[in-house]
């Protein structure tokens, strides 16, 4: 019967029902704790289930306790080093993240690679997530070089996972970031200004385009095109025409129009942005420009579609 109930709360998941599948997953709890004993591997799922609705519904606060209970069970059925603690403490590590908790995620989020590591072997392309989570976590926290390393090993791990080229390109943008960041800062101390910022605006643009990607995923493709606009808009007049943001914003805008088989536009965009990287002191060996050059081929060849 609790293994019913929570195969409801699937389904109720999946239409996106979230209050009538926390009901349905608190009843399969109730049943599997007077059944099986509150200590059961059931139990420790049916609580993740739980939490993943809490999260999905910004109730970090209950997604929280119901989790770590998740990790106290799972602990002690299945071991400390077992990979589904891992998933767990990431989860965990996440919330903590969400609430500005930096430090405790990022020693959560350290611990699920170690775990992972050490369960699947230094190879294994799921340790590329926690990898680039880690990465993020130190960007946020202004370490550029520690966020590097972690990029640097998620990229290795994702590069050969053909279904995982979108990530791939995701923790490429996160690299050239905070290579540009580590020799702005170098640049104070006598290393060419060319990466320096020339203005405010960073944060406001950052949030421009977490909404391009946004709407560029929901495919409202109009509304990230506006978005991606508005950034450019603000770092040309504040970074200059020719900083790397504003050729990362350029690639961005490019892949909309590709989407929207606009292929003159595409190619324009692309091309100036490629043009801007290369401005600025990156080769052709470079994996970005690789991958700019690539998008337009396939455009130009009519194999983008």
């Amino acid at each position: 019967v609790a293994l019913t109930w929570n195969n409801i709360g699937e389904c109720h998941r999946a239409k996106n029902e979230y209050e009538k599948a926390l009901v349905a997953y608190e009843t399969s709890l109730c049943i599997f704790r007077e059944t099986v004993g509150g200590g059961h591997e059931h139990v420790a799922s049916t609580l993740l289930n739980m939490g993943e609705i809490h999260t999905k519904n910004q109730k970090y606060g209950f997604a929280m306790k119901v989790y770590e209970e998740a990790l106290m069970v799972q602990r002690c059925q299945l071991g400390s080093n077992h990979v589904e603690v891992s998933g767990t403490l990431k989860r965990i590590g996440f919330l903590h993240e969400k609430n500005g908790h930096l430090e405790t995620a990022l020693r959560c989020y350290k611990d699920a690679h170690e775990i992972r590591i050490a369960a699947l072997g230094e190879n294994h392309v799921d340790n590329a997530r926690c990898a680039h989570s880690i990465g993020i976590l130190y960007e946020k926290k202004g370490k550029y070089d520690e966020a590097l390393v972690y990029h640097k090993e998620a990229l290795r791990l994702y590069r050969h996972v053909a279904f995982e080229r979108k990530m791939a390109k995701q923790v490429r943008d996160h690299m050239m970031k905070c290579q540009l960041e580590i020799e702005s800062r170098q640049s104070v101390l006598g290393v060419p200004k060319r990466f320096l910022p020339r203005g405010k605006g960073s944060d406001y643009c950052t949030h421009l385009d977490a909404r391009g990607d946004s709407h560029a995923r929901g495919g409202d493709l109009e509304a990230a095109k506006i978005a991606y606009h508005e950034a450019l808009r603000i770092r040309r007049k504040t970074k200059g025409v020719g900083h790397m943001d504003v050729a990362l914003t350029l690639s961005n805008l490019a892949s909309i129009h590709k989407k929207m088989r606009e292929t003159t536009e595409a190619v324009a965009l692309y091309k100036e942005s490629l043009r801007l990287i290369r401005a600025n002191g990156f080769s052709d060996s470079h994996p970005y420009v690789k991958d700019i050059a690539s998008e337009m081929t396939q455009i130009q060849s009519g194999c983008a579609y």
